[in-house]
């Protein structure tokens, strides 16, 4: 409960100050998607996902939880590649690349959710966008009116293991809250003050290859 309330007073600050409201829809909240789980002892690898904007509004911890209803058919491409590195980061230590593999190509709604429920995600730009995000407007939104509200936010999130910046600019704004983020391994990994690692990696929509993608994080996070 003090998370949620916490995020909430931050969240009605952030809107009082940039005149987004999530009444209006044109503030999208995030954050934890499962409290309960994320701060439960079981949980031994917290991954944060800091992504670009949300395509619609809506309240992406409560979207990336929802289940398929009267056999509608719903495009979980972007969760669906979320939920394979989730997968990855939480059992690279205790599995071996094709045991891991195996076990998440092939995704059901079981698999999505149950992974899922142990992240949290964080969107730089808060107003909802559209399929494209322009990269300069996403930086301007940041500076504007994001930068210095990200960093309070993660701060409600306790001990991170793995920040994984999902596709372009997003690392560029992360590290702006941190003052600039030194970078090793050609931009791949940083450390925050904290010593949480931090990976700039692509886009869950990628059109690369759904193995590729899992073989190039695995090979990241291999060499840290």
């Amino acid at each position: 409960m003090d998370y949620r309330e916490n995020l909430l007073r931050l969240f009605d600050e952030w809107q009082k100050d940039t005149g987004m409201s999530i009444n209006k829809k044109t503030f999208s909240p995030d954050g934890i998607v499962n409290p309960n789980i994320w701060f439960g002892e079981a949980n031994k690898t917290r991954i944060l996902f800091v992504l670009k904007e949300t395509n619609r509004w809506c309240d992406i911890c409560d979207y990336v939880l929802r289940r398929k209803k009267d056999g509608n058919h719903v495009n979980w491409q972007t969760w669906y590649n979320v939920t394979r590195w989730t997968y990855l980061l939480r059992h690279i230590q205790d599995q071996s690349f094709d045991e891991m593999w195996n076990h998440i190509k092939h995704i059901d709604e079981g698999k999505r959710v149950y992974n899922l429920e142990r992240v949290a995600l964080l969107n730089i730009k808060k107003q909802p966008g559209g399929k494209a995000t322009n990269t300069d407007d996403l930086i301007g939104e940041f500076e504007r009116n994001n930068q210095a509200y990200i960093l309070r936010e993660m701060a409600l999130f306790g001990s991170i293991n793995y920040i994984i910046c999902c596709g372009k600019g997003v690392s560029h704004c992360l590290s702006k809250c941190y003052g600039n983020l030194v970078w090793k391994n050609n931009h791949t990994i940083a450390r925050t003050p904290e010593g949480f690692l931090v990976i700039d990696f692509v886009h869950p929509q990628s059109r690369e290859k759904k193995k590729d993608l899992f073989k190039r994080l695995y090979d990241i996070v291999s060499q840290v």
